[in-house]
């Protein structure tokens, strides 16, 4: 007999079109140019900034508000000024779906930081703050620890699942805005 879907499960199943999506956007950023790397890091910036901090586990909003800062400082290094998105999120969101994304992403980072490392751009400076961020692996740990344990079928992993989609989509956004303001670097 097959045991019963966790939430865990059901957020790699439901949400694996969105992270795919962007991680093929993000994908387009080339960390190795100055172009590809401001874009990822307005990106960055201005998703991060528009994630509502209220209710976040402790984990998620330590990381947020760190990357956040890192991504601000790089970018003010590159004379960048950040992007202002037409539609934020302006609601509490569940902290399990912050911790899902942000946590999640973070899993990855190593591989772009790899990239980066191997560039101009990281023998430049440039990027140094964010691309050498500590991991923030609380939040995925945290989020482990708790959506192992909850069922994927109740109206409170109905609301993760859609918040953590509302938070991919808050990425996408960002992403393609970046893609748009810097084309010919990308």
């Amino acid at each position: 007999m097959k045991s019963p879907e966790n939430l865990r499960q059901r957020l790699l199943r439901d949400l694996k079109s969105a992270h795919d999506g962007l991680d093929g956007l993000v994908s387009r950023f080339d960390l190795g140019e100055n172009g590809g790397l401001k874009a990822f890091l307005l990106m960055h910036e201005a998703a991060l900034k528009n994630i509502p901090m209220t209710h976040l586990s402790s984990a998620s909003a330590t990381a947020i508000g760190d990357l956040l800062q890192r991504a601000r400082l790089d970018l003010a290094t590159l004379g960048v000024r950040p992007m202002v998105l037409d539609r934020p999120l302006n609601r509490n969101i569940q902290p399990l779906a912050v911790d899902y994304v942000i946590g999640g992403s973070r899993l990855g980072a190593e591989v772009l930081k790899r990239r980066w490392q191997a560039s101009a751009t990281a023998r430049s400076g440039s990027g140094t703050a964010y691309m050498n961020a500590p991991r923030h692996l609380d939040a995925w740990r945290s989020f482990c620890e708790h959506a192992l344990t909850l069922a994927a079928d109740t109206p409170y992993a109905d609301n993760v699942v859609r918040d953590a989609a509302d938070i991919f989509a808050l990425f996408m956004t960002s992403a393609e805005k970046a893609h748009q303001e810097t084309p010919q670097h990308v």
